[in-house]
């Protein structure tokens, strides 16, 4: 494969499998592993379908309204996020 090949494809979406398998992260609780998110977006407007960040505690007071599917987020912020919310945790 030619490499702009690889760096211009883009996916169609991604499943929460492969999310947790790229990141390395870990989930707590029990969730649908081929849920499909279509779409990164900021935590104030992501909805269902899209994966947002935490990134830094400055946006902490957006994360409990988040709409967001899926937030990548490191431990010590996991009580802070929306309980619907599916959370991957990762070592910043």
């Amino acid at each position: 494969m030619n490499r702009n090949q690889f760096f211009h494809k883009k996916s169609e979406f991604l499943t929460l499998r492969d999310i947790i398998q790229i990141t390395k992260g870990e989930i707590r609780n029990s969730y649908n592993l081929d849920q499909k998110i279509f779409d990164v977006a900021t935590i104030e407007n992501g909805d269902k379908d899209k994966i947002s960040f935490l990134s830094s505690a400055k946006y902490l007071p957006q994360l409990n309204s988040s709409k967001s599917g899926v937030c990548l987020i490191e431990e010590k912020n996991i009580d802070k996020a929306p309980k619907d919310m599916v959370l991957v945790i990762h070592k910043n």
